[in-house]
């Protein structure tokens, strides 16, 4: 004796849920279109909402026949049956919405304002058909995407930042003011153990080689381009242009190359210009800064400088000059008095030339 219909139902395991979303096609439609409302309305669902799709294309950019999705919500399990049943129809056009996300995706699906559907045709907020303020949640669903998006992206790039993949400045432009301001302590923290561990190998592979760090001080006139020679020079090369006052290294990242813009006497302290300017200590080499001071894996340094080195040392605070004397600074320098004509003929004959000309090694 074969079961019955409703025997094999009661067999099948029952399928149960809290939100469905219905889907069929205009012309397959088993309930009247004008009675939905009054349909959806009755059915005991703490929210619905629904729209008509009838400007969808495919791939191919022929039109896709008009059909409807129906989100509906409820605050206690139903069976999907029980949805099937509401529109007469078969139970394979509802689907269950699972997961955290899955009622506010469906909510943004409907004018296919979700990542996945963003290509295509984008329906307006006042198309859809709800028992609830549409355009205000979808907008709040949107924003809340955009957000979390925002999270992930920061995320990604300072990872990239951690793993010395970008720099600071990459970083900051990547990531805009506001989520950089955001994240400037982290950010902060990262630079600071990422350039300790850099500094620590670069060391390393500078002893190895040899090579002593170089120092440049361009002096002249105002007006003469020591600045623009100084930025010329390293043209091609990652540097730093440093010239804050309180505190010069502020703006340091670990580059490799330092133009002192414009330094005046006393801006930083005598005993610590000469450390800086050391060209065999690799080690202790630090720049002073606001919070704390930074390692500095320094290559080389152009000082552009109005005064020359023995008006700076004259006009600088020095506790004792018979320690602390000029020596002591033009040892570790070469010092080049700038004016119009030097700075053209640097530019005719050429970067290489002027550093072999000054037994430079970049």
């Amino acid at each position: 004796m074969s079961e019955t219909k409703e025997n094999k139902e009661k067999k099948e395991k029952r399928i149960r849920a809290r939100q469905f979303m219905y889907v069929q096609d205009l012309d397959h439609l088993k309930v009247k279109y004008e009675d939905l409302d009054k349909l959806l309305l009755q059915c005991d669902c703490s929210e619905y909402a629904w729209i008509l799709h009838d400007k969808d294309v495919d791939k191919k950019g022929k039109k896709i026949r008009p059909h409807i999705h129906v989100d509906l919500k409820f605050s206690n399990p139903r069976d999907l049956s029980s949805i099937s049943e509401l529109f007469k129809d078969e139970k394979q056009y509802v689907q269950i919405l699972k997961g955290t996300y899955s009622w506010s995706n469906g909510l943004a699906y409907l004018c296919h304002r979700t990542a996945k559907s963003s290509k295509k045709f984008q329906y307006e907020f006042s198309e859809v058909h709800s028992s609830f303020d549409y355009p205000a949640r979808v907008q709040e669903i949107i924003e809340k995407a955009e957000r979390k998006k925002t999270k992930a992206n920061a995320k990604h790039e300072i990872e990239l930042f951690s793993a010395g993949e970008i720099d600071r400045s990459e970083l900051e432009r990547n990531l805009g003011v506001l989520e950089s301001a955001k994240r400037v302590k982290l950010i902060d923290s990262i630079e600071t153990m990422r350039l300790k561990k850099e500094h620590e190998e670069w060391v390393k592979e500078r002893k190895k080689s040899g090579r002593k760090m170089f120092t440049f001080w361009f002096w002249g006139k105002a007006g003469v381009g020591k600045s623009q020679l100084a930025r010329w020079l390293f043209d091609g090369q990652k540097y730093a242009v440093l010239g804050d006052s309180r505190d010069p290294f502020e703006q340091y990242h670990g580059e490799h190359f330092i133009i002192l813009d414009d330094l005046r006497p006393n801006e930083i302290a005598y005993s610590d210009l000469l450390r800086v300017l050391d060209p065999y200590n690799f080690d202790g080499k630090v720049g002073s800064a606001r919070y704390h001071s930074k390692l500095l894996s320094v290559a080389g340094i152009i000082i552009t400088c109005p005064y020359s080195p023995k008006k700076f040392w004259e006009n600088t605070n020095i506790n004792d000059r018979s320690v602390d004397t000029l020596k002591q600074l033009t040892r570790r320098i070469i010092s080049i008095e700038v004016t119009e004509r030097k700075k053209t003929s640097a530019f005719e004959k050429g970067q290489e030339y002027f550093f072999k000309e000054h037994e430079v090694e970049i």
